[in-house]
């Protein structure tokens, strides 16, 4: 059992830092409209990340990196994303922050981790 719990408890710990940065967005982020420059692949088939470029405040361009929305943008098109305006750089899709995907994978390996351990403890401490 604790063979599994190492890396469940990895995934759910890497992904923190990324929950808070989402949850920040929700809370602060500003909306603005991003142009697709770049699709990046995953596979060759499926785009995982768009890199776009945005203009946060007159005469400031940003390019960065984000996750696809779907369906996704072609190069060229626009797209909606939240910046925080403190570091423009942190920001996302709108999409991708009102997916459920971005919602509960990081509480899904956290409650996973959680039931394994406890499940682990009951184990060690019954027989």
């Amino acid at each position: 059992m604790l063979v599994f719990a190492i890396p469940v408890g990895v995934a759910a710990l890497a992904e923190i830092p990324l929950q808070l940065k989402r949850r920040s967005l929700r809370e602060r982020g500003v909306e603005a409209t991003a142009l697709c420059e770049e699709r990046l692949y995953l596979g060759g088939l499926t785009v995982r990340r768009i890199n776009c470029l945005f203009v946060p405040w007159p005469g400031t361009e940003i390019s960065i990196l984000v996750r696809a929305p779907q369906p996704p943008p072609r190069v060229g098109q626009y797209m909606q994303i939240l910046f925080d305006p403190e570091d423009p750089q942190r920001a996302e899709s709108v999409h991708y922050l009102e997916s459920r995907d971005s919602r509960y994978t990081g509480v899904f390996f956290q409650c996973l981790l959680a039931v394994m351990l406890i499940a682990a403890a009951v184990f060690r401490f019954a027989f």
